[in-house]
């Protein structure tokens, strides 16, 4: 999810998507974008300022006569 509106919105310039930007990055373990806002994901990756600040793994194991678990409600 990307947005320059907000920048925008409090007058921050030099905020955008584009080529040379400073730029942070947070991968969240959804399956669907509303999860993103809706839910509490995990964190997979976090980056600031270019450098791997989080790492983590979230593994998905199968039960027997059941579908994949991730050991997250649904």
């Amino acid at each position: 999810m990307a947005t320059e509106n907000g920048a925008r919105a409090i007058r921050r310039s030099g905020y955008g998507l584009v080529e040379g930007a400073r730029a942070d990055l947070v991968l969240l373990d959804c399956t669907e974008p509303a999860e993103a806002v809706g839910v509490i994901p995990e964190r997979l990756w976090v980056v600031k300022d270019g450098v791997v600040s989080v790492t983590n793994r979230v593994e998905t194991t199968f039960g027997r006569g059941r579908g994949p678990t991730d050991g997250r409600e649904r």
